[in-house]
């Protein structure tokens, strides 16, 4: 018969003039415990925490104490790690949290059933209960919430909400929102929203933003072939509203000046009403403009290099080199120059603005890019922010390192920094740092 011996000893002494007592718990002869009232010292533990029944109960840490294996890992919950041999650095919390795990390191599991299935896979984090139930050696994963219990195999997937990404998915698949790819056993995706996507069950590479299970989301993308489908109407700022109808033959797009954009007829007419002396051809050649139906007529056309004003420090020149080009320089500073392939602009500190009063109080600041009327209209110091959008971002001041995507986006953030919103008024008066907000409206956030 083998007896276990517990013993108790209570030793008070001093530190520093301050008397502390302590309890000290040996169990075999070996101390196990020591108690004082701050804290409680775990003895011989190959500093390794378990708390609960079966709690990593098979662990075996490596003969040689350098060598982390079986080492620094942190249990908490009945038959937490319960399977665990030689992994080191996991933190498992919960119920059966990563209880198949043997030989995984620098995973996170908290909730219940968390990670339940993980063999050997690493450095995965999940937080809810049954998040990564699935997951057997995938690596790299994220999942948060409850029942998202993801891929087998799969790496370096994002999902993030209740039941979201919960079938057997491949890898480096985004899933946020509420049973957003639910469904999805494929690779590569991103899908955004309620239910976004949870109806592709084989896609990958696909991109769904939405928030209810539509087979034709609002916006959908194949990343491999290069698509972006907006389906439904597309508006940019608050000004301009693309038709969603396709059109007729030979049509062309119009607007009416208030913002509509519309097909319409092309209604070009002749300037004579001889249907025999038509206009057959046109042409430059050299200086010549040739305007000929069978006979032609010859009108020179002045070489013309650069436009300028009265003093010449404000121009528009032609030039030639290894590729053709134009060039404008405004008070004696070259600001932007255009050929084939690229619009350069100069002297901007890397800066990109584009629309009525947008970036105009900028001092100094750079590679901030602001499209849009108004769009980081005060901005002083912030940089490398991205406003799109009319008035986006319109009260930043310092702030840097934003995206604000859409009409009053980020409108009155004023000094934060680090910050997404996407959508018309996300954001609009949301207060502090390294926040996302996919939203329509001022709601705060």
């Amino acid at each position: 018969m083998k007896y276990l011996i517990l013993g108790l000893c209570l030793s008070i002494f001093s530190v520093s003039g301050i008397t502390q007592q302590k309890v000290t718990l040996t169990i075999d002869g070996k101390e196990a415990f020591v108690f004082d009232s701050s804290h409680i010292d775990i003895k011989n533990n190959d500093k390794n925490t378990f708390v609960g029944a079966s709690a990593g109960t098979k662990n075996v840490p490596d003969a040689n104490p350098v060598v982390t294996a079986g080492r620094q890992n942190t249990f908490i919950g009945s038959f937490a790690g319960f399977s665990h041999l030689n992994g080191s650095s996991n933190t498992f919390l919960g119920a059966s949290a990563g209880q198949s795990t043997t030989s995984g390191i620098q995973n996170t599991f908290i909730g219940h059933l968390a990670g339940f299935r993980n063999v050997t896979g690493y450095r995965n984090a999940y937080l809810g209960r049954g998040a990564g139930y699935n997951g057997e050696n995938g690596n790299g994963n994220t999942y948060v919430g409850y029942n998202t219990s993801g891929t087998v195999d799969g790496d370096d997937n994002t999902v993030v909400g209740y039941g979201a990404g919960k079938s057997k998915h491949q890898s480096e698949n985004t899933f946020i929102g509420t049973g957003a790819g639910s469904s999805n056993l494929g690779y590569g995706n991103v899908m955004i929203g309620n239910l976004a996507g949870s109806n592709d069950t084989l896609g990958n590479n696909k991109l769904y933003i939405d928030n209810y299970a539509a087979g034709t989301p609002l916006i959908y993308g194949e990343f491999f072939n290069q698509i972006l489908r907006i389906n439904g109407e597309l508006q940019i700022g608050s000004a301009y509203k693309f038709p969603i109808i396709a059109g007729t033959n030979s049509q062309i797009l119009k607007t009416n000046g208030a913002g509509q954009i519309s097909w319409q007829d092309d209604n070009i007419n002749d300037a004579d009403s001889n249907p025999s002396n038509e206009l057959q051809s046109l042409s430059i050649v050299d200086d010549s403009l040739f305007i000929s139906n069978g006979n032609g007529v010859k009108i020179p056309v002045p070489v013309v290099t650069m436009m300028s004003d009265a003093d010449n420090d404000t121009k528009i020149e032609l030039f030639e080199g290894p590729t053709d080009g134009v060039q404008i320089t405004v008070d004696n500073t070259l600001i932007m120059g255009v050929d084939a392939r690229s619009i350069q602009f100069f002297n901007n500190n890397g800066n990109t603005f584009v629309g009525e009063r947008t970036g105009a109080n900028n001092s100094g600041a750079g590679s901030n890019t602001f499209i849009g009327k108004e769009a980081g209209k005060v901005n002083s110091s912030g940089y490398s922010n991205t406003f799109v959008g009319n008035s986006a971002g319109l009260a930043n001041t310092i702030g840097i390192q934003n995206t604000y995507l859409g009409t009053g986006a980020g409108l009155f953030n004023v000094l934060d920094s680090g910050n997404v919103f996407i959508g018309y008024q996300s954001g609009f008066a949301a207060a502090g740092s390294n926040k996302l907000c996919i939203d329509n409206s001022t709601t705060p956030h």
